[in-house]
């Protein structure tokens, strides 16, 4: 028969059980609480997709022509084309005189440098997705055909 202690008023087979069960308690909010932080601190947005576009830069005398070359069509307002840093996106215009919406593959976009400027010594296309943007083609100098 098992002695009773007389001020807790428990048997010797039990005066452990309620420590171990704290402890196991005490860990498992532990490991919850790790692992909420860590979801939280590692979890990152899924990553936009950028469009692969080819593209053709020529100039002739004061005109830049842009020839899409090949790769996905970008609607407008989801690129910027700068000219030695400068954006002139609304500058540009289709070769064919159209106002699509879109520039895609064989399509031509031309600008006219302003009489008494010189040619533009790099471009630069800009993809634009909200908070999100990528240089999608570099030139670091024209050449300009003889």
């Amino acid at each position: 028969m098992a002695w009773v202690d007389s001020a807790v008023n428990r048997t010797e087979n039990e005066s452990g059980v309620a420590e171990i069960i704290g402890a196991i308690i005490l860990i498992s909010v532990l490991v919850m609480a790790i692992g909420i932080i860590g979801v939280g601190l590692l979890s990152q947005p899924l990553p936009q997709k950028c469009p692969a576009v080819s593209v053709d830069v020529t100039v002739m005398g004061n005109t830049l022509y842009i020839r899409h070359e090949g790769g996905d069509s970008i609607s407008k307002g989801e690129f910027n084309i700068t000219l030695d840093g400068d954006d002139k996106t609304d500058s540009f215009n289709f070769l064919d005189g159209s106002a699509r919406s879109t520039w895609g593959l064989g399509e031509t976009l031309y600008y006219v440098v302003p009489t008494g400027q010189s040619s533009p010594a790099t471009i630069q296309i800009i993809y634009n997705c909200g908070s999100f943007r990528s240089s999608i083609m570099y030139t670091p100098k024209i050449i300009t055909p003889p």
